[in-house]
């Protein structure tokens, strides 16, 4: 597979979960690894060990690089001064890289006014990507992957983001779970009327939601992925998160259209960020169009 890792990081003490969990899939999925580190003015607080911005990112480059050779692993480090999440979206190929990051130690009053990164690294980058969250923190020897949730709204743009959590999948044995939530309808229609009267065996009907999640399972079965339907009614993102919630997921995975402007349903940055936001454990997201080719 002609495809590598991309970590970053700032040298902020809240980007080592991330940094921990890349080197952790680099070994699981034998991949080279690219790493960038850029110096910028500290937003957050520095490893306990570190005096200065440029020491705390010195130290944490030097662990990555220690981990990965250890691992027998290459890793490529990129050089970069300013803002950190604008050189990961001007570095990251979408065409060669699978981008493992986490927050990147921005203060309060920074989000309320720009936004959270993940946010801005979503609308910015166009590589497929894994965020890590910081509630995610394990270390090293603890990271699994023995149960992974798949989310699809069932209209075909899942492809891209099935083909990575199934590689990841058979690399880690990990049992596979596809989640659809049904949305209440607000308007009645035909499909919509049938769906929403079926939805417990919604595979039985004729409809676009079901040809696509028929699609999916055919793709995953192929695969060698044996997957797991589970349907849910009401409001999505409640919906992904109660799953969650009850069913010990070690990973999330979820597709999005390659449009930045015209995202819909599961497609949609926004609910993307929100269960990447509120999720405890990390989330692989893949747009339509970034195909992992095996």
């Amino acid at each position: 597979m002609s495809k590598s890792l991309f970590f970053a990081t700032n040298g902020a003490a809240v980007t080592q979960p991330a940094l921990d969990y890349g080197v952790w899939l680099a070994h699981v999925m034998h991949l080279p690894v690219t790493l960038l580190a850029a110096l910028e003015q500290p937003h957050g607080a520095l490893t306990p060990e570190a005096e200065s911005p440029r020491l705390a990112l010195e130290q944490q480059v030097e662990h990555v690089i220690h981990l990965l050779e250890l691992a027998g692993l290459p890793c490529e480090v990129l050089h970069a001064e300013g803002n950190a999440r604008q050189a990961i979206c001007r570095l990251a190929d979408p065409q060669k890289h699978l981008l493992v990051v986490g927050p990147l130690g921005r203060s309060t009053w920074r989000r309320m006014v720009h936004g959270r990164s993940l946010r801005r690294i979503l609308q910015g980058v166009n590589a497929p990507l894994i965020y890590v969250p910081p509630a995610s923190e394990r270390s090293p020897a603890k990271h699994r992957l023995k149960k992974a949730l798949l989310c699809s709204g069932g209209l075909g743009y899942t492809i891209s983001v099935s083909q990575w959590v199934a590689y990841l999948a058979s690399k880690t044995e990990a049992e596979l779970t596809l989640l659809h939530v049904v949305e209440m309808a607000y308007y009645h229609y035909p499909v919509a009327n049938q769906i929403q009267e079926h939805w417990h065996e919604i595979l039985q009907t004729d409809t676009p939601q079901a040809r696509g999640l028929r699609q999916d399972l055919e793709f995953l079965e192929k695969a060698g992925v044996k997957a797991t339907l589970r349907v849910r009614q009401g409001d999505i993102v409640s919906g992904i998160m109660k799953e969650i919630e009850e069913g010990d997921y070690d990973l999330i995975a979820m597709g999005a259209q390659g449009n930045h402007h015209h995202l819909r349903a599961l497609a949609t940055p926004n609910i993307t960020a929100l269960v990447a936001e509120a999720a405890r454990i990390p989330v692989l997201i893949a747009r339509a169009g970034q195909d992992l080719i095996f």
